[in-house]
């Protein structure tokens, strides 16, 4: 009488499949994984520069506003103050030429998170203002101009435009001017650099000396 061998899947071969299935399992969710953590942070990454590409902008034509109508041979602080180790910048101007009424504006670049305030740039404006070291200015309600997102940065990246460490600088009056060749008076250049770059240069037309 022939006994026939039975066959079937032994002990070892299972443990095998199982094995073979956990390590597919486990490189397809590190594979998840790092697709999740790239996507996050080209979000993060998009989301700073449209934050910071947008400040910039407002910056701007914020503070080319500084002394207009206002100049006129007095000191050049008491149009465009920069303080608070380049954190805090501060100008006055006339919002109407016509008008005798002076506003001053302020900027400020929040790093990080304090008391009153999370982390962002912010923007006061005040009015019936003399110089723009009026410390009022800095008492007024302020506007969230960008979010912390404005000051992300991915260890790595070159060349993004995270305001992280922005800072504004104010050189000394000089031949400056962009609109007029002709125009060879001195004017106050202000500056934003963060990162060890510089974001923007503004020559302040309507500041003399």
């Amino acid at each position: 009488m022939n006994i026939k061998q039975q066959k079937g899947y032994s002990l070892i071969s299972t443990l095998v499949g199982i094995v073979i299935s956990l390590a597919t399992v486990g490189v397809m969710l590190t594979t998840y994984r790092l697709i999740g953590d790239t996507s996050i942070e080209t979000t993060q990454e998009m989301n700073r520069d449209g934050q910071t590409l947008s400040i910039l902008q407002v910056l701007e034509m914020e503070i080319q506003q500084s002394g207009f109508g206002t100049n006129t041979g007095g000191a050049v602080n008491d149009d465009i103050l920069v303080s608070n180790q380049g954190k805090r910048i501060a100008w006055r101007y006339k919002p109407e030429l016509a008008s005798a009424a002076v506003s001053c504006k302020g900027i400020e670049i929040l790093s990080s998170a304090s008391d009153r305030r999370e982390a962002g740039v912010y923007g006061y404006a005040i009015s019936n203002c003399t110089s723009a070291s009026n410390a009022a200015v800095w008492n007024a309600t302020p506007t969230k101009l960008a979010s912390s997102s404005a000051f992300f940065v991915q260890q790595g990246e070159v060349g993004g435009l995270s305001l992280a460490d922005g800072v504004f600088v104010k050189s000394a009056s000089s031949v400056c001017a962009p609109y007029n060749s002709g125009d060879s008076r001195s004017h106050p250049t202000i500056e934003l650099s963060a990162q060890g770059k510089t974001l923007f240069s503004i020559c302040l037309n309507n500041i003399v000396g």
